[in-house]
C-alpha cells in the first residue's frame, strides 16, 4: 500500500507534474488525463515510451492506469465494440508502463444526481434488485473481464454513481479474481451517511472491512478532510471521511495497490473564477494538505487487527500535563540506602 496522485490533479501537464510530486515525496502517479495534454489512452506507442522514460528519469511508477472504460449506462453493440477496442489500448499503455491495475467501470452507470447516494425514488433501480438486469450486465462486460484475465490486468471498478452493494453483487455474480473495488471513500461516506449509518459502529465497522477485502486501490478526495471543500452548495458540509479507520484496514487486509489522491480542487474553484496563477497555487496548495492529511492517517504499525483497524478510535483522553515539560525525576536505583550513597 502506498500513495499516489492523480496525473491530472495539479492541472499542470506530465512533464511538469513528476518534479512536484518527486518533491512531496511521492514515488507513483496514476495516469488519467493532461499527459502530453490527453488521456493516456490517447497515446501512440512512442509517447508511451517517453511517459516510461519521464517516470525512470524521476525514479518514479505508475500507481494505476486510470481509465474511463466501460463508462456507459447499457450499450448497444457499437458502443461495446468501441470500449472493447479501447481495450487493447490499455493493454498496450500497460506492457509499456508496466503496471497492471486499471481503474474502469462495467456497463452501470445510471443517471443519479449524487453520485451513488440513493434517492428513496431511485431505490427500485438499485442493480441489486434487478436480477435479469445484473444477468444483462455481467454478459455484457464478459468479453472485456476475459480479455483482461487472458492478459494479466487487474481491473477494479469506482463506486461512482454505483453503490458499493452494487459492485458486490457484480463481483460476486462475475467470480475472476482479477476483478476488484476501486474504493473511492468519499463517495462510499457520502453513502454511508444517505443511509443513516454514520453514526451506527457496527454497521460502519463491517462496511470498511467488506470494502477493504475487496479494495484494489483508494481514491481520496479533498472535500472528506480539507476544511474550506467540505462546505457544500448548500451552505452546509460535507461528510468527514474517517481514513485512519479506512487505511488502517486496507493495510491489516493487506491491500497491496495505491491509495491515490483525486484531491478535485479544480473542480472547486473554477466555478469561483479565481486567476489561472492564483488557481495553481491553491490546487497545488490543497493537494499537499490532502497528502498531509493522509500521511498522518497512515498506519505505519505492523499487521493490526482488522476489526481494531474498523472500529472507531476510543477518545483521547484528557490530559492536562501533556504540554507541560517534566522539570524533576526520581530515579529508583533498586540497590538500598546503602549502594545508594555509594554511587552518588
Amino acid at each position: 500500500m502506498y500513495l499516489s496522485v492523480l496525473s491530472d490533479e495539479l492541472c499542470l501537464d506530465f512533464p511538469e507534474t513528476l518534479p512536484v510530486l518527486k518533491g512531496w515525496g511521492v514515488d507513483h502517479v496514476d495516469l488519467r488525463n493532461r499527459i502530453f495534454g490527453r488521456s493516456f489512452t490517447d497515446l501512440d506507442d512512442k509517447e508511451l515510451s517517453l511517459v516510461r522514460s519521464l517516470l525512470d528519469e524521476h525514479g518514479m511508477k505508475v500507481g494505476c492506469l486510470q481509465s474511463y472504460l466501460a463508462k456507459t449506462h447499457l450499450p448497444d453493440a457499437a458502443g461495446k465494440k468501441t470500449e472493447e477496442d479501447g481495450l487493447e489500448r490499455i493493454i498496450t499503455a500497460a506492457e509499456i508502463l508496466d503496471c497492471r491495475l486499471v481503474r474502469s467501470f462495467f456497463y452501470w452507470q445510471p443517471a443519479r444526481k449524487h453520485h451513488g447516494r440513493i434517492l428513496p425514488k431511485e431505490e427500485g433501480g438499485q442493480l441489486t434488485e434487478n436480477r435479469n438486469t445484473l444477468a444483462r450486465v455481467v454478459e455484457d462486460f464478459l468479453p472485456i473481464a476475459e480479455r483482461a484475465r487472458e492478459v494479466g490486468l487487474d481491473l477494479v471498478f469506482e463506486n461512482c454513481d454505483v453503490t458499493p452493494p452494487e459492485i458486490f453483487a457484480f463481483l460476486d455474480a462475475m467470480d475472476m479474481p482479477n476483478l476488484g473495488l476501486a474504493w473511492d471513500a468519499w463517495f462510499w461516506w457520502d453513502w454511508i451517511e444517505g443511509q443513516g449509518l454514520a453514526e451506527d459502529e457496527d454497521a460502519t465497522t463491517e462496511s470498511i472491512i467488506v470494502c477493504a477485502k475487496r479494495a484494489g486501490c483508494v481514491h481520496a478526495k479533498g472535500r472528506g478532510s480539507i476544511e474550506k471543500m467540505m462546505r457544500n452548495p448548500e451552505g452546509g458540509t460535507y461528510p468527514s471521511v474517517p481514513y485512519e479507520r479506512v487505511l488502517g484496514t486496507c493495510k491489516a487486509v493487506g491491500m497491496k495497490g495505491p491509495v491515490s489522491l483525486e484531491t478535485g480542487y479544480h473542480n472547486y474553484i473554477n466555478n469561483a473564477g479565481i486567476g489561472d496563477r492564483d488557481e495553481l497555487r491553491q490546487i497545488s496548495e490543497n493537494s499537499l494538505q490532502l497528502l498531509t492529511c493522509l500521511r498522518h492517517s497512515w498506519p505505519f504499525a505492523a499487521g493490526s487487527n482488522v476489526y481494531q483497524s474498523a472500529r472507531p478510535k476510543p477518545p483521547k483522553p484528557d490530559r492536562p500535563y501533556e504540554n507541560d515539560p517534566v522539570r524533576f525525576v526520581v530515579v529508583g536505583l533498586g540497590m538500598g540506602h546503602l549502594r545508594s550513597r555509594e554511587v552518588i
